[in-house]
């Protein structure tokens, strides 16, 4: 840890520190060298305005590839950008009529704004106080799940109930993406 501290900022580490002190430095030396994240657009249509308009959108998408199914995050992104289109295209191809049906019923719902979100990325070394402490920051953590790394490579995954939305949504924009290094990002989503 202390090396992977010092290789991303560039100056020693104060000997010394706790085990605990070097979590903490860790964590903070990832919030300020995280590469800035892309935000909304604004005049954005299509795919880029849809994906920030309705997050089950973006979920479905990283699902796809996550899933190897090119096709699909590709009928997905054209739906987007012109739904008439993609039905031209697509309507006579195996389930797509029912992809497309199902793109559409998300895009005619609102995204629903919740004080529940749900994490993984973090490092095996971080412990319960450290992560609730990451989150603490956004608002009253009126519950907190964790489920440990299965091993050292593993990451630390788990759930957060915030009191408010607005909390939860505060700790999406600013820990969603950020690489914690040791082969880990973190990846935040709102639970609906």
């Amino acid at each position: 840890l202390v090396a992977d501290i010092e290789d991303r900022m560039r100056v020693p580490v104060p000997p010394g520190l706790t085990g605990e002190d070097l979590k903490w430095m860790w964590v903070q030396v990832s919030i300020m060298t995280r590469p800035t994240k892309p935000e909304k657009i604004e005049g954005a249509t299509g795919w880029e305005y849809w994906r920030y308009e309705r997050p089950r959108l973006n979920e479905l998408w990283n699902f796809y590839r996550e899933n190897f199914k090119t096709e699909r995050q590709n009928l997905l992104t054209e739906y987007c950008e012109d739904a008439e289109k993609a039905r031209a295209r697509y309507g006579d191809v195996g389930d797509y009529n029912e992809i497309m049906n199902m793109i559409q019923n998300i895009m005619d719902t609102p995204a629903k704004k919740t004080p529940k979100i749900k994490y993984s990325g973090f490092p095996p070394m971080l412990d319960e106080e450290t992560i609730r402490n990451t989150f603490a920051e956004f608002g009253e953590i009126v519950k907190l799940e964790i489920t440990p790394a299965v091993d050292e490579m593993g990451d630390v995954s788990g759930t957060v109930e915030f009191d408010s939305a607005e909390g939860a949504s505060k700790a999406i924009k600013q820990w969603n993406g950020v690489d914690m290094g040791m082969g880990t990002r973190l990846r935040i989503e709102m639970i609906e």
